[in-house]
């Protein structure tokens, strides 16, 4: 079997926020793997059933398959798999309400993402640390959504752009620069990482409904009401942003 396209399969699941079809995906990337004695999808395997897990409401069994996995990335030394795990330990402690560690976690992935020069995952950590600064209603956070933004745009990932724009329209709001908020924000080339939130004792890390099958014509809280691009675009998601795993 090709566990390549296993892999790409459990991927564009992940993306879809299909994560009971990744689940089932995952766990037969796993098992063909592990037949085939292949470290490097036996660990994707592995990383996908425990973000699956725990993007499912299984923290603990989440957690668990994650800590395997980066124990095979660690001894193949796959930076990649790295980024995606640090990630995915970041959601996880952010839904403990850990949020110290949370974005700890978020600025390692950002790191090995950096280095990698991977732009896509770049962009998706970028927008959960967005998420930890939003917690504590600190505007430092548009500088990791603007750039997603511009990156989401241009290649045409829809999800990643609604994100990016929603938090850019929040610390827009924040910042008090209301007509600012009115468009779509523009690129920037922040790439620091040393800026990291304190600790927070605000509301819990939220989850949104599958986007795909969301029709909820809400307005997300404290959104300036005449953003409306972003409502438009908004009408068929969550009142709320999900997690994004990378």
């Amino acid at each position: 079997m090709d566990l390549c396209r296993l892999r790409q399969r459990c991927a564009e699941l992940t993306d879809n926020t299909d994560h009971r079809e990744t689940l089932l995906a995952a766990e037969k990337l796993f098992e063909e793997s592990t037949l085939q004695k292949n470290e490097l999808y036996e660990a994707y395997g592995l990383y996908y059933i425990g973000i699956s897990h725990l993007l499912l409401g299984r923290a603990e069994e989440g957690h668990k398959n994650l800590n395997r996995a980066m124990e095979i990335a660690e001894r193949i030394e796959n930076d990649t798999l790295k980024v995606n795990i640090y990630n995915s330990f970041g959601i996880y402690e952010a839904n403990k309400n850990n949020h110290i560690l949370a974005t700890d976690y978020f600025y390692k992935a950002l790191e090995h993402a950096l280095r990698l020069d991977d732009e896509l995952r770049r962009s998706k950590i970028e927008i959960n640390l967005a998420h930890m600064f939003q917690i504590r209603k600190d505007t430092t956070g548009y500088k990791y959504t603007a750039d997603a933004y511009s990156w989401g745009k241009k290649h045409g990932n829809h999800n990643l752009t609604i994100c990016a724009g929603y938090y850019c329209a929040y610390f827009r709001h924040l910042q008090g620069r209301n007509t600012a908020s009115r468009i779509w924000p523009h690129s920037t080339n922040y790439t620091d990482t040393s800026t990291k939130p304190q600790a927070t004792t605000s509301s819990h890390w939220q989850h949104c409904a599958r986007p795909s099958h969301c029709n909820t014509t809400h307005r997300p809280p404290q959104c300036p009401k005449y953003t409306l691009r972003w409502h438009k675009c908004w009408r068929n998601r969550g009142t709320t942003v999900n997690p994004m795993p990378s």
